[in-house]
């Protein structure tokens, strides 16, 4: 409005000067158009048109608020449905893994679409993958200069983001450094992976083992990847214990998670090397009663003290269908036993 005034102003103290400068001669104008014939002076015309000029400014003022809107809403429909557009395909080809034309259609995407931080992020992943850096960090820049430093949300999604790519590119001590920026509403799934891996990468073990009941919960992992972290995770802790510390630890794991034949395996070879051969026995007996893995077949014929006949039947009757190495070297070596006991006895009579 400020603007319209302005120039209204100009355009009369313009036309004033005209009127003024043509007093003395106000020039002669005929205008001739069929049988009409218009005669008059220039400085009735000049005039005239800033009457016109000024009359029209009034009336687009008075338009203006009820105007505006309607062609603003207009282009902000073009202009929404081509960033919807572009977004749409620079997703879809950032999730078939097109990295170029995913590239090509986020760029597209104005600073002052709501999209902007999502096309941003979108390009650095892209640049990323492509092996351009530089480029992915400067556009992990370009997301973050529209951010106010109010705007927690916009900045944990950077974070969570960034803490992704330094986790595809092997740098954990980066992963969680980005990780620790994150409020507990972040604390998913996603950043349970990225933080428990990360910390088991760089060999912070206790912390990792836990994290690794939460991970159940949210079932993060496959079981068998779950086992295997733990099983690295529980040797590690168990290793420099004493019997009843190790025990503690061993019970913390959830009962069907110390059914596990690789977590027993652990904590049975633990066990002997520290002579509690009632507790490795009572765990070998348990496995080999399960049946699953044959494996504590000859676990538990190694056992020293234990009658050969009671291994021999728990063995043949629980882990015998297997019809495997360890199944069968721990059955010919128990009959072994069995035949050397007579002349045993017989030379200590």
């Amino acid at each position: 409005m400020i603007r319209t005034l302005l120039m209204l102003a100009i355009v009369i103290v313009a036309g004033l000067g005209v009127a003024e400068f043509a007093r003395n001669d106000p020039g002669y104008l005929l205008i001739n158009y069929g049988q009409w014939v218009i005669e008059t002076s220039i400085i009735v015309v000049v005039i005239g048109l800033t009457l016109l000029f000024a009359l029209l400014c009034i009336v687009w003022m008075l338009l203006k608020p009820i105007v505006k809107p309607l062609l603003w809403a207009g282009n902000q429909k073009k202009l929404q449905a081509s960033v919807d557009t572009n977004l749409k395909n620079g997703m879809l080809c950032l999730a078939d893994k097109d990295w170029e034309p995913a590239k090509s259609q986020l760029a597209k995407v104005k600073s002052r679409s709501p999209y902007y931080l999502i096309a941003c992020l979108g390009c650095a992943r892209a640049e990323y993958e492509l092996g351009n850096l530089k480029s992915c960090d400067k556009y992990i820049a370009k997301a973050k200069k529209p951010i106010d430093a109010d705007d927690k949300k916009s900045r944990q999604h950077i974070a969570l983001f960034e803490s992704q790519l330094a986790f595809d590119a092997a740098r954990y001590e980066e992963c969680l450094k980005h990780l620790k920026s994150l409020t507990s509403d972040k604390h998913n799934a996603q950043f349970l992976k990225l933080k428990t891996v990360s910390l088991f990468k760089t060999q912070q073990y206790h912390q990792t083992f836990a994290l690794l009941d939460e991970c159940r919960k949210n079932n993060v992992f496959s079981q068998s990847e779950l086992v295997e972290i733990e099983a690295h995770c529980l040797a590690e802790l168990i290793k420099d214990q004493n019997v009843d510390d190790a025990e503690q630890i061993w019970l913390q794991l959830p009962t069907h998670q110390r059914e596990q034949s690789q977590l027993a395996l652990i904590y049975f070879d633990f066990l002997s090397s520290h002579q509690e051969t009632k507790k490795a026995e009572k765990l070998a007996q348990l496995h080999t009663r399960m049946g699953t893995d044959s494996i504590w077949a000859s676990r538990y014929a190694g056992i020293e003290g234990v009658n050969w006949q009671e291994k021999y039947n728990l063995i043949q009757k629980y882990l015998g269908h297997h019809q495997d190495q360890h199944t069968q070297n721990a059955l010919k070596t128990l009959e072994l036993e069995g035949k050397e006991e007579p002349k045993l006895s017989s030379q200590s009579i």
